[in-house]
């Protein structure tokens, strides 16, 4: 800011330039090459690729080279950003495939990847003379994994009970399914949580002091590439209210540029839960298990839901980050408040 006086005490009254600098906050950061690229692609199992972008894109496309491209050849599972892509492969594909990836419409690169892992052969002495089994026309079928979000048979206060699989559902009935409360059985309501028809989600708040039980009989699952499922039952209980503390947050955000998103993350740093709030408002994480944990808040100027880093070419600095103090040991049976002002 430029402030002219003119100097009463020379003769030709030479004004006098002074300059008052308003504080400037800067923020330490690093650009991001604004040159989209794919960082990597691997095959991660048998029909199952994962694709890594440099950063984020707003759309992307798989086009076949080697194979009819109006082929159903796949199931995409990209995550919220857009920059890290499953690719699950149906059995119609060739043993090696040959595509070209477009991220916003512009050509990457073209990837060729053989569509399963190679075997193992056994070598050396015990290799060579290993007595070989009879052949045998028993057909061994090939079953589906599934895991659960339980703990030691334990499940989380107010969750619902989940399953992951490991390669999306093609056939399914879930009327077969048995759901026991306290001995009392019921058909539940089933719900998929994503769009790969991979996890599923019995769509009932679990409480406390209760039985459950879950029974998935055999061959009810068929997966894209026909496995299915032995029969499966899950007895479990629900951890009781006192076994969990409270996060109580009085947030008072002082600058108005943007909402910001307020995060709670474990010790290293990885986001557990998340809200984002654009006034003064009380945040509650509730039923958390005892441990140590850090809170972040980011000011989302550009509202797209997460953090962003500068651009020096743009004079764009870096999206704010907030930390409250150090670490937060959380107990159980326990409330922790905290009020923060955020500026």
């Amino acid at each position: 800011r430029k402030q002219i006086v003119v100097d009463s005490t020379t003769l030709d009254s030479i004004p006098v330039v002074k300059y008052d600098y308003l504080p400037t906050e800067l923020y330490m950061f690093t650009s991001i090459d604004s040159t989209q690229d794919i960082d990597d692609d691997a095959l991660l199992d048998d029909y199952k690729i994962q694709i890594l972008l440099d950063f984020p894109c707003k759309s992307y496309s798989l086009n076949p080279l080697n194979f009819d491209p109006n082929l159903d050849w796949k199931i995409d599972e990209p995550n919220k950003r857009n920059d890290s892509i499953f690719v699950w492969l149906k059995p119609n594909v060739p043993d090696t495939i040959q595509f070209e990836f477009l991220a916003d419409g512009i050509i990457l690169d073209t990837l060729e990847i053989a569509v399963k892992k190679p075997k193992k052969k056994a070598g050396g002495i015990t290799g060579l003379f290993k007595k070989q089994k009879p052949k045998t026309d028993t057909i061994v079928k090939t079953r589906i994994k599934v895991e659960n979000n339980l703990k030691r048979n334990f499940a989380e206060l107010n969750q619902n009970f989940k399953l992951d699989l490991d390669y999306p559902l093609e056939t399914f009935d879930f009327s077969t399914f048995i759901w026991t409360e306290d001995s009392i059985s019921t058909t539940p309501e089933i719900v998929f949580t994503d769009s790969t028809k991979r996890h599923l989600m019995i769509n009932k708040k679990l409480v406390e002091k209760v039985m459950y039980q879950l029974l998935i009989p055999d061959s009810t699952l068929y997966n894209i590439h026909g496995h299915t499922n032995d029969s499966i039952v899950y007895a479990f209980t629900v951890k009781s209210k006192d076994q969990y503390g409270n996060l109580i947050l009085t947030i008072n955000p002082e600058l108005s540029e943007g909402p910001w998103i307020i995060q709670l993350l474990n010790t290293k740093d990885i986001v557990l839960q998340e809200v984002t709030i654009t006034k003064k408002e009380i945040v509650r994480f509730e039923n958390i298990t005892p441990g140590r944990y850090k809170l972040r808040a980011i000011l989302d100027q550009n509202n797209n839901g997460f953090w962003d880093t500068g651009n020096y070419a743009y004079k764009r600095q870096a999206e704010k980050v907030v930390y409250l103090g150090s670490e937060i040991e959380l107990r159980a049976n326990w409330d922790y408040e905290e009020n923060w002002n955020l500026k």
